[in-house]
This record gives C-alpha cells, structure tokens and sequence, in this order.
C-alpha cells in the first residue's frame, strides 16, 4: 500500500488498515477489484510469521536476517530482551534499536492490530550432550 492510497484512504497509522470495510474501500480507491486484492493482502498479513511481521516495521538494522536468527531464539516478542538478543546473536546496535522499538513504537500499537506476535518455530531437541553418529556402508 503506497503513501497515496493511504492517503485515499484516510488512514493516519497503520492499525486502521486491519479494520477496513472493502466497500469503503472500493468507494475511496474507484474500483472494486482493487479494493479486493488489497483486503485479501491484508487478512494474509494476519497470518505472518513473527519474522517476517518484525522485519516489516522498518526498525532500524532489524531486517530478514535479524529477525530470523532472534525467531529462532524466541517463541513471542514478549520474550525479546538484551539476553535472547545475545543469544540470537545480534550486535548491540541492532539490540538497542530492537529494544528502543518494543519500549515505544511497540506499547502503542500492539493493542489495536488484531493478531498476536508469536513464532511457528519447530520445538527445540536436545541430545543431552551426547553426540549422535550414523555409521553406513559395509
């Protein structure tokens, strides 16, 4: 969604797309097909993965690979904090930058998007510090 059609639309931050009435929509932008695809592309943001959903909120240095590697780390952005950053393996820049965010822009929003920011990531499986070896061949 461009500057322009947020503007068509009279939107002053981004929780009011999520609440968008497709003939409203379609009444702003002159055209019902694109009214359409535009709430589709926005219901299927609901359904984003955490990392994709972080990266997307231009936090300074907090891209796709950042975000990825701390999704890793963490099962909700409740859990995001100076440690599972560390673990992750993010600098301390891009930490600061994601912790300034979560204190600020973060408590402002969460309670007006409709979706909750958790991760799909598979359980974790340990081997109790043993070392598995698959042997083949003769």
């Amino acid at each position: 969604m461009g500057s322009r059609t947020i503007e068509k639309l009279g939107l002053a931050d981004i929780t009011e797309s999520y609440y968008l009435d497709e003939d409203q929509v379609a009444s702003d932008l002159g055209s019902k097909t694109i009214a359409a695809k535009l709430i589709a592309e926005i219901e299927k943001s609901k359904t984003a993965d955490l990392a994709t959903v972080l990266a997307s909120f231009s936090i300074p240095l907090v891209g796709n690979t950042a975000s990825t590697k701390l999704c890793q780390v963490i099962n909700s952005v409740d859990e995001i904090n100076q440690e599972t950053c560390k673990e992750a393996g993010l600098g301390d820049k891009v930490t600061q930058n994601l912790l300034t965010w979560l204190d600020t822009d973060f408590q402002e929003m969460k309670e007006f998007l409709p979706f909750s920011f958790k991760s799909e990531k598979p359980p974790a499986t340990t081997s109790n510090g043993k070392t598995d070896c698959i042997v083949t061949g003769k």
